[in-house]
């Protein structure tokens, strides 16, 4: 199979490609090629999501897109508003035509949990989505522009939810392990903080591999793409003072313990089983400088 990855350079992507270069062909997308880890056995296309026309640059013969590329600017409102529309909204658009006059024949489109918004319950994907961030509307918006693509290819939409692991930086559980060192406060609110499904960067990508291999044709699928386990903040701060070998400073406060965690059931009908890596593994390996591939 030929897979175009784009944001091939990101987190996820790095991830991606690595695994997939040892058993498909793939043409890896990101804005500077040089910024690549040249040691992968990848095709690389130097593209900018956010320039109109950017498809020009895409090779012929794809089978399968997988969509991970999307605004670096996602935390900048509303300095980074014209970004996130021009990449998380335009260029999706852009790719998803270019597919459809290609031929190709899945469509792979990384969203967020952000799409659902608060609520006092965990999320599946019949939960009314009402994003209470810009980044989340882009995002959702890019999932309604993709459905309309159903009749062309399959279609796939990830909804992902904290997902960590090796290499990661600038996200909730690496800046948490940031803070620790640092002996720097951690807010929980009544003791707990947050109540969340994190997901192992090495099992979104077996999920993916996964979806490509459960190839159907002509359907649109949304997946929360997530954790089994639910686990507080607080259980996360423990796992990774384990792991770092620090004591962390935490701070309490009375605030309301909010929920931001999905249930990946309707994932697991669709995909032959796997188990999930629980937090205390995956901690483990994410901040031992292991590959997510090889453990």
């Amino acid at each position: 199979m030929r897979i175009l990855i784009t944001g091939v350079n990101g987190f996820i992507g790095r991830h991606m490609a690595k695994f997939l270069s040892a058993r498909h062909e793939v043409v890896g997308v990101a804005r500077a090629s040089s910024s690549v880890n040249n040691s992968l056995a990848i095709n690389l296309v130097s593209a900018d999501l956010s320039e109109p026309g950017f498809v020009k640059r895409l090779p012929s013969g794809i089978d399968c897109i997988i969509h991970l590329a999307q605004s670096t600017q996602y935390r900048n409102f509303p300095g980074g508003v014209e970004d996130m529309r021009r990449v998380n909204i335009d260029a999706t658009c852009e790719l998803l035509e270019w597919a459809r006059i290609t031929e190709v024949k899945q469509f792979i489109f990384s969203s967020t949990a952000n799409v659902y918004g608060k609520s006092n319950e965990q999320l599946t994907e019949s939960h009314v989505t009402q994003p209470d961030s810009f980044y989340g509307a882009t995002k959702l918006a890019a999932e309604h522009l993709a459905k309309q693509y159903q009749p062309y290819f399959q279609v796939d939409v990830l909804r992902l939810f904290t997902v960590y692991g090796p290499g990661q930086t600038g996200m909730l559980i690496p800046n948490i392990a940031d803070r620790i060192r640092q002996g720097q406060p951690i807010t929980l609110a009544k003791g707990v903080g947050l109540y969340l499904t994190p997901v192992y960067v090495g099992d979104v990508v077996l999920v993916i591999n996964k979806l490509l291999n459960n190839f159907r044709g002509g359907y649109f699928r949304v997946f929360n793409v997530c954790g089994t386990e639910v686990v507080g903040l607080d259980e996360i701060v423990k796992a990774i003072e384990a792991v770092v070998s620090f004591k962390a400073c935490i701070k309490l406060t009375d605030e309301e313990v909010q929920l931001f965690s999905g249930s990946n059931s309707r994932l697991k009908q669709y995909i032959e089983y796997m188990e999930f890596k629980n937090i205390g593994a995956g901690l483990k390996v994410s901040f031992n400088g292991q590959d997510a591939e090889s453990s």
